[in-house]
């Protein structure tokens, strides 16, 4: 599942993975956490570790993000058992939440960003990203998508006033917008590729030290080398291999299904 994530919430798993055993190793999987399905708060508390709930918990936000517009669109506002977009939450995410209180689409569009916030302050924190881990998860604690939001947020109020300011891609640049429902599947594929663009920048900028500002006006611009070593990262056969990884398209032996 690592594969088909956005980078920044593959860069979470790749500091989690180096502190797996303080947070209890392996418990409930031999290898690598997946999302097998909605996991209850008896289940995470008796048969799995600290590593694997933030780990399922990275998953299904990094899920969450890529699906967000979709689960909205499918929220009726009803009880979960008669949600669609509350049920696709619990497949896709691994997670549920309560579709029908007020502010809930706000929610699901709003916790991946939270996600990302809380680590790029824990990596400037004193504590760093292990304190993150144990501080902002809690496999205890109500594992619905509102009680998870919620402890990250904690995490960010006691930690962000000495926080240094962002210098990641502002979550607009890398978020699907909504789109109406006449959209055409050229106009789906532009915006997951403004999406990708962005997200190529951002990797590009970690690679070369640059801030996300600076690389975003560096990877189109005159200088050639620039924009050629861009190209590397920002292509049509990368572009193809991300949305089939995430599950955006559908391939056959002729043509491609948005």
């Amino acid at each position: 599942e690592e594969r088909g994530l956005p980078p920044f919430f593959a860069e979470i798993l790749v500091h989690l993975h180096q502190h797996q055993h303080s947070l209890g190793g392996l418990k409930h999987f031999r290898q690598k956490p997946s999302l097998e399905h909605k996991v209850k708060r008896e289940e995470f508390s008796t048969g799995y570790s600290d590593f694997e709930y933030v780990y399922m918990t990275v998953l299904g936000f990094a899920k969450l993000h890529t699906l967000a517009e979709d689960i909205t669109q499918k929220n009726n506002g009803e009880n979960f058992t008669r949600n669609p977009g509350v049920q696709l939450l619990e497949r896709a995410c691994g997670m549920t939440m309560h579709g029908d209180r007020e502010g809930a689409n706000a929610l699901l569009r709003a916790a991946p960003g939270t996600l990302l916030e809380a680590f790029r302050v824990a990596r400037i924190s004193p504590g760093g990203v292990l304190d993150f881990f144990k501080k902002a998860f809690d496999r205890m604690a109500d594992p619905c998508l509102e009680g998870r939001t919620s402890r990250l947020m904690e995490y960010l109020e006691a930690r962000r006033a000495a926080a240094a300011p962002a210098a990641e891609a502002p979550w607009e640049d890398v978020s699907l917008r909504p789109l109406t429902a006449e959209a055409t599947p050229r106009d789906v594929a532009g915006e997951h590729l403004r999406v990708f663009c962005n997200e190529c920048t951002w990797v590009w900028a970690r690679q070369r030290g640059l801030s996300y500002e600076d690389a975003k006006a560096a990877r189109l611009g005159s200088d050639e080398a620039m924009t050629s070593e861009f190209a590397r990262l920002y292509n049509a056969a990368a572009f193809m291999d991300a949305m089939r990884r995430r599950g955006v398209v559908l391939a056959s032996r002729s043509s491609v299904h948005w």
